[in-house]
C-alpha cells in the first residue's frame, strides 16, 4: 500500500460580521421643529412579492391615528372574549395592502374573503405590516387578550 500523505488543511477563515449601526445613533444630532417635523416624508411603503397571487403589492405604514383605530377595532372585536390571530392578521393587511400611489386595496368588507385566500401570502403581508407599524409579538398578544396578566388568574378566589 502506498504511503498515506497527511492533509494538511488550512483553518476556514473567520469572516467577522459587519457591524451593524443602531438606528438612534446614527440619527444626526439636530432639535427638531414642528415644521421640520410635519414636512417629514416618514410613512414608508414597501412592496411585497406575493407569489402565490401572481405579482406583489405594496404595505404601507400607518399614520397615528389610523394605528390608534385598528388598536381599537380589535379591542372592539373582542367583546369580551379572545381574538384570534387569523382576524388581528387579516385585519391589518386590509388596512395596510396598497398599490403603489398608497391606494387601499380592501376594505372591512373583504375580511372574509381575505380570510379565505393562502396563509402564506397573509402571513407574508402581514409580517411586513407589523414590522412597519412597530407592531412587535408583545403587542400582538396585548391586543389579542393573551398577556402575561390576562392569561394569569387575578381573582384570588375561585
Amino acid at each position: 500500500m502506498p504511503e498515506e500523505k497527511p492533509v494538511c488543511r488550512q483553518p476556514a477563515p473567520v469572516i467577522e460580521p459587519e457591524p451593524v449601526e443602531d438606528e438612534v445613533a446614527s440619527v444626526p444630532d439636530v432639535e427638531l421643529s414642528r415644521d421640520v417635523i410635519f414636512a417629514a416624508d416618514d410613512l414608508i411603503t414597501e412592496r411585497v412579492e406575493v407569489p402565490e397571487w401572481g405579482g406583489h403589492v405594496f404595505v404601507k405604514t400607518l399614520p397615528g391615528y389610523q394605528r390608534d383605530q385598528f388598536d381599537q377595532a380589535v379591542q372592539n372585536n373582542r367583546r369580551g372574549k379572545r381574538l384570534n390571530l387569523e382576524g388581528l392578521s387579516a385585519l391589518l393587511v386590509v388596512r395596510t395592502t396598497c398599490d403603489a400611489k398608497g391606494q387601499r386595496l380592501f376594505t372591512e368588507a373583504d375580511l372574509k374573503a381575505l380570510n379565505n385566500k393562502s396563509c402564506k401570502a397573509i402571513g407574508r403581508i402581514f409580517e411586513v405590516a407589523s414590522r412597519l407599524n412597530g407592531l412587535s409579538a408583545e403587542d400582538v398578544e396585548t391586543l389579542l387578550g393573551n398577556s402575561e396578566s390576562d392569561l394569569s388568574d387575578s381573582s384570588g378566589s375561585s
